[in-house]
């Protein structure tokens, strides 16, 4: 088919907001390789069980189930990475932008022609860089372009697509990606003479990272511009922390604040005398190396993997030579030479993928015994470098005190519950007294003498050891004979002058609860209700003003003849939220009004209806605090109504919970 059939132009105006949320920006998810078969030397496939191998491990994060999302506008956008490519392959405006591309410039001359001429509404398509064209690979298939066309896109071809990114040791040459099988990153020079094809992208991230999509591209390293558009001018993907690499807290790591991983300091991984030097191997030899390193503990560790094809490849600056690592890292014995992934070439199985670390190039190697090749271990972060957040103590009767924390690590096996006497600044010693399993961030220590004052602090732990401590936080359980707390306290807006409350009454013995408010975050309690025993709820008809202009707060005790208990946390009603749109151009993209200035995030629900339709609500989304924008990417058709509120939660269990009243219904029909 000539060039000038392939399509026909569309020309529409898009508008799509991708809305960002705050991570924590030196690290990215590296997606897997989709491998899920394993291979023997020969290239039969074999079971995967205890072989180490890619198709085993499967280290990265999930794809989506649907890898691309058809834009209806000749785009498809990458469920995994937030890429936007158009669904012809090496596309064309007949009679303005359609000459041959036979070289680098030709190709940026391209790119730039498609921008000057609007090209399917957009003006920012770019020439890809080469991480982004290695983004859209299938570890699992044979031909990768086969499969890209089996996705939705048109055209796409097993032929070097050239990249916007330069090689470092002569700039004459460019990168180019084969979208085929392990073969796949390699060198062309600026000047090849003969037709590449073209395929521009948009989108994605610049800079820090988006939690919107799995798998941030990340830059190249490649900051030298050596032509307008080129990887160096634009400088596409998730930056680099400062400093990338910090060595570990145990002797021999280097931790990637980028990704996360952590690697072996020696680039040539002289393990233990029982698994033989560091020296280049076979494949399979690879693989049993790295296995005896786990037998052995090495460095303390018994979970150090091979890396696949996009973790090795995670670590090139293309900025670099001899080696292409960045500038300032603490690695030793780098090789400017092949190193093994765990990645097998599923064109040729009886080869496997291999880095070149002196310039980035991706090829595939021989397994076989004339194939000897470096190796470099690699295991996820398992060192706990983020201690427990947060953590709170607070009394809940005159015997018992409930701690809670934040997670601040997904790598532990559980928490360790540390005690003192007296207050945090108190010289008693400090005497473990409970461990909890993973994720368990709340722990009630009971049986504790009324009116005395106890300090706690918390660590996690996994078998490699401990994370640092919590804060220490403290409490003073309630005098003797004081009735238990109450809990779960929950205040909720139900119109402008009223607020409705509820708890939980944990004692049997109190005369009264006693139930506090203010009317502002700063302004002094007043008592506003004395309730009989057994009471659960209370309905307050005079707090005026609390959806537009006055933040209400309360707290509760419970009372009898000998003492109080302690007060529960505070319930803190945030303003409402007004102005909810939903605009269902592409995904349904909702804004709203942020009124308030104390929410600890806001609550989207949807239900599959028309807004005065009797139907269930679902709560869809909780966003962060100042949030105030939401992607619904899971609509395809039909008619959606949304509504928003603004909640509180206190610190510290057990938890007080305040609701604004709902925002107005917004609609939208798909």
């Amino acid at each position: 088919m000539c060039r000038n059939a392939k399509m026909s132009i569309l020309v529409v105006l898009l508008s799509i907001m991708f809305v960002a949320v705050n991570v924590r920006a030196e690290v990215i998810q590296l997606p897997k390789t989709n491998q899920k078969k394993c291979y023997a030397t020969g290239g039969a496939e074999i079971s995967c069980a205890g072989t180490g191998q890619d198709g085993e491990i499967r280290a990265g994060v999930a794809w989506p189930g649907t890898r691309f999302k058809n834009n209806g506008d000749n785009t498809q956008t990458d469920r995994l990475t937030g890429l936007t490519w158009p669904v012809v392959v090496d596309p064309e405006i007949a009679g303005v932008c359609d000459s041959a591309v036979t070289n680098w410039a030709e190709a940026l001359a391209r790119v730039a022609c498609l921008n000057a001429h609007s090209f399917l509404g957009y003006q920012d398509w770019r020439l890809p860089n080469v991480n982004e064209y290695e983004s859209l690979r299938n570890g699992a298939e044979s031909e990768v372009a086969g499969w890209l066309n089996s996705q939705g896109f048109f055209f796409a071809v097993e032929e070097p697509f050239l990249t916007s990114t330069s090689n470092a040791a002569n700039t004459y040459y460019k990168w180019t990606v084969l979208l085929a099988g392990g073969n796949a990153v390699t060198l062309l020079s600026e000047s090849q003479g003969f037709p590449s094809p073209v395929w521009p992208v948009r989108g994605g991230q610049s800079g820090a990272p988006s939690s919107v999509y799995p798998a941030n591209v990340w830059k190249t390293g490649q900051t030298a511009s050596y032509a307008a558009g080129d990887d160096g001018a634009l400088e596409k993907g998730v930056k680099w922390p400062v400093p990338r690499f910090k060595a570990t807290a145990f002797t021999g790591g280097v931790r990637d604040d980028l990704t996360g991983l952590v690697w072996t300091r020696n680039a040539n991984a002289p393990g233990p005398a029982a698994c033989g030097p560091g020296t280049a191997k076979t494949w399979q030899g690879a693989l049993n190396y790295v296995q005896c390193l786990n037998a052995n503990n090495f460095l303390g560790f018994s979970d150090w993997r091979l890396p696949n094809r996009v973790e090795l490849h995670s670590l090139t600056d293309f900025s670099r030579r001899n080696p292409a690592l960045p500038a300032v890292h603490p690695f030793i014995n780098v090789k400017n030479a092949k190193y093994w992934s765990s990645t097998s070439n599923v064109d040729l199985p009886d080869q496997a993928v291999v880095v070149h670390m002196g310039n980035g190039r991706i090829l595939y190697n021989s397994k076989n015994a004339s194939g000897l090749q470096r190796v470099w271990p690699v295991r996820s972060g398992i060192v706990i470098d983020t201690p427990p957040l947060k953590l709170s103590a607070t009394a809940i009767s005159s015997s018992a005190i409930t701690l809670s924390w934040n997670d601040g690590t997904t790598l532990e096996s559980g928490y360790r519950v540390e005690t003192k006497e007296g207050s945090c600044s108190s010289g008693s010693a400090w005497t473990p007294i409970a461990t909890t399993g993973p994720n368990v961030v709340q722990y009630t220590r009971s049986g504790l003498v009324a009116d005395s004052t106890h300090s706690y602090r918390v660590r996690a732990y996994n078998a490699h050891g401990y994370s640092a401590y919590s804060n220490c936080a403290f409490a003073t359980t309630g005098p003797s004979g004081a009735p238990a707390s109450p809990s779960d306290l929950k205040a909720y807006s139900r119109g402008p002058n009223k607020i409705d409350v509820y708890w939980k009454d944990n004692s049997s013995n109190e005369t009264n609860f006693f139930l506090y408010r203010r009317d502002c975050l700063s302004c002094p309690w007043d008592t506003r209700a004395t309730l009989m025993p057994g009471a659960e709820t209370f309905s307050d008809g005079t707090a005026t003003g609390n959806e537009a202009s006055a933040v209400y707060s309360y707290y509760l005790i419970a009372c009898n003849g000998a003492a109080c208990s302690p007060a529960t946390r505070v319930a803190a009603v945030p303003l409402k939220p007004t102005g909810l749109n939903a605009n269902p151009v592409d995904f349904v993209n909702l804004t709203w009004t942020d009124s308030s200035s104390n929410e600890t995030g806001f609550q989207v629900y949807r239900k599959e209806a028309l807004c005065a339709d009797a139907a269930s609500w679902v709560l869809k989304t909780t966003t962060a605090p100042n949030v105030h924008v939401y992607l619904d990417n899971s609509v395809i058709s039909g008619t959606f109504a949304y509504h928003v509120r603004a909640f509180h939660e206190s610190d510290g269990e057990p938890n007080a919970y305040g609701y604004s009243n709902w925002s107005n219904c917004a609609e939208a029909v798909k």
